[in-house]
């Protein structure tokens, strides 16, 4: 394999990152081929392995950063950096098999938040229509008009706290996925 071609691959595998990112990382591949010369560019191309490799290494790198170094990146960037993980994992030939398990789990963990967060949100939403009830039953019954007003005031409460809490937790989670899997692309990069 020549010089251009292990650019040009790591280029194309380099796709999915931010074009700064993947830009910063051929540079720094093309400076470290021109560090080692022209007699000695075989045996360094030898050692930094596969073009494959490399980008997986970079791209799990790049998901830790991304997801433990700068909160509000990955307010804004965190389902993307879990995809371009997922991409990565997927891209490297011998990660095939550790690329549908992590996309299984995270399908299925989505799916637990998903349900969690919809039970979060009937029960805002029931604690809202109890509320709403009150109303009409303090016009036959005040004591009971107050019970219900009480009851959907506490599952109002209940349920916006329990959103709240399912969001923050879900973004928690899916960082720490992302971790973990850029963690398992930087060992595999290192092998």
């Amino acid at each position: 394999m020549t010089r251009q071609d292990f650019l040009q691959e790591l280029r194309t595998r380099l796709r999915r990152l931010p074009q700064e990112e993947a830009d910063n990382a051929v540079s720094y591949y093309e400076e470290y081929l021109n560090d080692a010369g022209v007699e000695n560019e075989a045996q360094a191309l030898l050692s930094l392995g596969p073009p494959a490799l490399v980008a997986s290494k970079i791209i799990g790198e790049f998901a830790v950063v991304s997801a433990e170094v700068v909160p509000e990146r990955t307010k804004k960037r965190g389902p993307h950096v879990l995809l371009v993980v997922l991409l990565a994992v997927f891209a490297s030939p011998v990660a095939i098999p550790l690329g549908v398990a992590a996309f299984i789990i995270v399908i299925s963990i989505g799916i637990v938040f998903i349900s969690f967060l919809a039970s979060a949100a009937a029960i805002t939403i029931a604690g809202g229509a109890t509320i709403l009830l009150s109303i009409w039953v303090f016009t036959a019954d005040f004591a009971t008009g107050v019970l219900y007003l009480g009851m959907g005031l506490f599952t109002l409460a209940l349920g916006i706290a329990a959103t709240t809490g399912m969001v923050k937790i879900s973004r928690f989670t899916f960082n720490k996925i992302t971790s973990w899997l850029g963690g398992i692309l930087i060992r595999r990069g290192a092998k």
